[in-house]
């Protein structure tokens, strides 16, 4: 019995040895793993501007990192997303267009360039809608005007314009998320697609907006002053130089309409220097026909009489400079 004893207390302190020894081993391996798999991370810096290697390098080591929402929902992390204005899934692309924290730059993998072909050809079909662009940006980035959100929206633009799509009928709407960027400041997932139902009040406001900026800007008025006398204006230097002047205003702006306007001073009666305004006028355009080749339908006449002064009365300085005839295109 007492052998029995001894025996039994022998195996138990080297049954304790043993597991002893084995916690120690197991220890040491993950702790070896662990700086294992520290070390076999790139280290890549991203500075406040950050360069085009870096930036490359962030996209790359972003793409182990999990999309937050996704994540959040315990799902496998998608590509690039469209969605109709239902909200059902049109098309999911493998990869997705990535960012770089503090860059306005998107980086968009080859195998995905063929969403501006899909996007073209589905507002082919549906005239009655519009895409959206959502492009996020972090509260923790710097601050722009526009915000980053736009800036990395509007790259979307131009790819999608230059593939044919209307520009009028793409729409930027940033989001402000909290972006849980990679430890080198890279984030998938930037980019989303959506078509919505065509904002026709949007499009007429965008439309005059480009009509208006379209037009050729016409030339501001002038002033002539001619020599005037009783008898009528007396044709001088600064007359012959309008003609020159008209001719190359017609060749730029081939529909250009022009309002002569008669000014006089305050000597004689009001009613009589709205007359006497119009005959200048009235002669000067004879000249312009007659002498310059303009077109007589292009010139009208009218007059203002002593009712818009440059100056006052108040020496005949001034009333001479009041004595004109405005030129106004239209």
């Amino acid at each position: 019995m007492k052998g029995f004893l001894i025996a039994f207390t022998i195996f138990i302190v080297w049954s304790f040895f043993g597991l002893w020894l084995y916690s120690s081993f197991q220890t040491t391996v993950f702790e070896a793993a662990e700086v294992q798999d520290k070390l076999s991370i790139p280290a890549v810096s991203i500075s406040e501007e950050p360069n085009t290697t870096n930036i490359k390098d962030a996209v790359e080591l972003s793409k182990s990192q999990k999309d937050t929402l996704l994540y959040q929902k315990k799902e496998k992390l998608n590509g690039l997303t469209t969605l109709n204005a239902k909200g059902d899934t049109l098309f999911v692309f493998d990869e997705s267009i990535s960012i770089v924290k503090n860059s306005s730059e998107i980086f968009i993998p080859k195998s995905i360039i063929d969403f501006k072909s899909k996007v073209k050809d589905y507002l082919f079909e549906h005239r009655d809608k519009e895409v959206q662009i959502k492009s996020i940006y972090s509260p923790f980035e710097k601050a722009e005007i526009p915000n980053l959100g736009i800036k990395r929206g509007s790259k979307v633009i131009d790819i999608l314009v230059s593939a044919g799509v209307p520009v009028e009928k793409i729409v930027v709407k940033s989001i402000i998320k909290d972006i849980a960027f990679s430890e080198v400041g890279g984030y998938r997932n930037s980019i989303s697609i959506r078509f919505k139902e065509l904002n026709k009040a949007r499009i007429q406001e965008l439309s005059k907006e480009l009509i208006k900026q379209n037009e050729p800007t016409l030339p501001p008025s002038r002033n002539v002053y001619p020599e005037f006398s009783h008898s009528g204006i007396i044709i001088n230097e600064n007359a012959r130089d309008l003609v020159l002047t008209l001719k190359q205003i017609i060749k730029k702006h081939p529909q250009v309409k022009i309002e002569l306007v008669g000014h006089t001073d305050q000597i004689g009666s009001a009613i009589d220097n709205l007359e006497t305004g119009l005959q200048y006028a009235k002669q000067l355009k004879l000249y312009l026909v007659d002498e310059g080749g303009v077109d007589y339908t292009r010139i009208k006449c009218s007059s203002k009489g002593e009712s818009q002064p440059l100056k006052g009365f108040q020496n005949s300085t001034n009333m001479l400079a009041n004595r004109r005839i405005s030129v106004v295109f239209y």
